[in-house]
């Protein structure tokens, strides 16, 4: 029996392209460009071009002979899901060859709105490595001083976001060498004046984080002390003592709902707490703290357990009658009036004084919470009790049991005295709070937190789920 297999000349044709160009064979490439039937533009099994065959093979002569001959192949970008958006130059990059970086930019490449956005170099499942998308990130991830440099002579910019909405400046802040991203960052913005410098120091990424929040929000304790360090200014030094200034523009809460102290107070990460002892977040809170902070505590606090203590009196003196001789047990002696009865001596309208002043404070401490709850949203809000306490929790909680408290009197329900009596405990309870601001007392607070959240939570949901 005879086989005949028809191969197809563009197929053929192809493939010695591919072939001349892993091997640097000029002379067969020159060839195969000059004839009619070869198609220049021909994809391998990654979607990528002879130019990248060529340049990952590192070899420069049949790269040349491509680019001479088919310019328009220097910024094709492969097209394969995985290597989609690469070019030539962040090949070349890759391979920190400075002369094929150079003969490519000197023939047109582009360093301004290449980028490579394949899922090898995204962060995912399938993510190699991050770079950062554009040229520019690539090199400067890969510490080739002289690239970034000859990148940025070429135009490429310092404000081009990536999918991800980094610049080169947050790509940076997140590599695991730390040195390495700090002489680079240097390298960088030595191009750009100072005033460019803030402006591109500004931008935020999809998370609404700068380069310095970005550290934060990592924990990166390294990186973040060099971002403020590189933002100060010192006026004078005299020996030790040094009079500098620092831009608190992103770090203080003034106006900015991400700015690092609310990071640090939020963040789940444990690295992130190291924060609070680098200048100048330690002397801000510290300022905070004594010129307005302490103030304001001691007269919540004050606040606080005065209202405590009226709403405990109207507990102790809500409107209750002897029961009926006839109607007399063994446990039950007093029953709840009814709502007419509640409110006749002048006794009943003290009280009631008392309770308007305990709705009306249901009110305000509900009001403080839901803004902050809508500006947060719920998952970090109940998230953040895990961290911080629950106590803006049990504060929700205290204010609906007031409220379902106030339903059941004006129905006349006696079940009025459930929910009295978990917002008593709960009001109580929250007067712990107040402990943390005060030395002494403050780690205790914190040790009850921990342990009620973890041991004694923990064996309720274990009994509640064996009943």
């Amino acid at each position: 029996m005879e086989l005949t297999i028809n191969v197809d000349e563009t197929t053929r044709n192809g493939s010695l392209l591919f072939k001349a160009a892993r091997t640097n064979d000029t002379g067969a490439m020159k060839k195969l460009l000059e004839s009619s039937d070869v198609d220049p533009f021909i994809r391998g099994n990654l979607e990528e071009t002879i130019l990248h065959t060529a340049l990952l093979n590192d070899n420069k002569d049949v790269m040349e002979v491509i680019v001479e001959m088919v310019p328009s192949l220097i910024n094709e970008p492969m097209t394969s899901e995985m290597y989609k958006g690469e070019t030539p130059l962040h090949i070349a990059i890759l391979k920190q060859d400075i002369n094929m970086v150079h003969y490519l930019l000197q023939h047109g490449a582009d360093p301004i709105h290449a980028r490579a956005i394949g899922s090898c170099f995204i962060p995912g499942p399938y993510g190699q490595c991050y770079y950062g998308e554009y040229v520019l990130s690539f090199a400067a991830c890969l510490e080739n001083e002289e690239i970034v440099t000859l990148l940025l002579k070429h135009g490429a910019p310092l404000q081009a976001q990536d999918s991800l909405g980094n610049t080169v400046l947050h790509v940076l802040v997140l590599q695991p060498d730390k040195e390495m991203a700090c002489f680079m960052y240097d390298i960088v913005t030595s191009f750009v004046t100072n005033k460019q410098k803030h402006k591109v120091q500004s931008i935020e990424n999809s998370n609404g984080y700068t380069p310095l929040k970005l550290a934060a929000a990592e924990g990166d304790t390294q990186m973040f002390n060099y971002l403020v360090q590189k933002q100060k200014r010192t006026y004078w030094t005299m020996g030790t003592i040094s009079y500098c200034v620092y831009d608190l523009t992103h770090i203080d809460t003034w106006g900015d709902h991400k700015s690092v102290l609310d990071i640090i107070t939020s963040s789940k990460k444990m690295q992130v707490r190291k924060l609070v002892d680098i200048r100048p977040v330690k002397e801000l809170l510290h300022h905070k703290w004594k010129t307005f902070g302490l103030k304001y505590f001691m007269l919540w606090m004050i606040s606080y357990i005065a209202y405590t203590s009226i709403f405990t009196a109207v507990c102790l003196y809500r409107p209750l009658k002897r029961m009926p001789d006839n109607q007399t047990d063994n446990f039950t002696v007093m029953i709840q009036k009814t709502l007419a009865e509640s409110y006749r001596t002048k006794g009943d309208y003290i009280r009631l004084s008392g309770e308007l002043f305990t709705i009306v404070g249901a009110v305000v401490i509900l009001a403080s919470e839901v803004p902050y709850l809508a500006r947060i949203g719920p998952r970090n809000f109940f998230g953040n009790a895990s961290i911080g306490g629950p106590f803006p929790l049990l504060m929700v909680a205290f204010s609906f049991s007031i409220f379902i408290a106030v339903i059941f009197r004006l129905l006349g329900m006696e079940q009025e005295s459930i929910p009295l009596s978990v917002a008593l405990i709960i009001g109580w309870c929250n007067t712990i709070y107040f402990a943390r601001g005060f030395r002494m007392l403050g780690q205790f607070s914190i040790m009850i937190q921990k342990v009620s959240l973890n041991d004694i939570l923990s064996d309720f949901l274990y009994t509640l789920i064996d009943c």
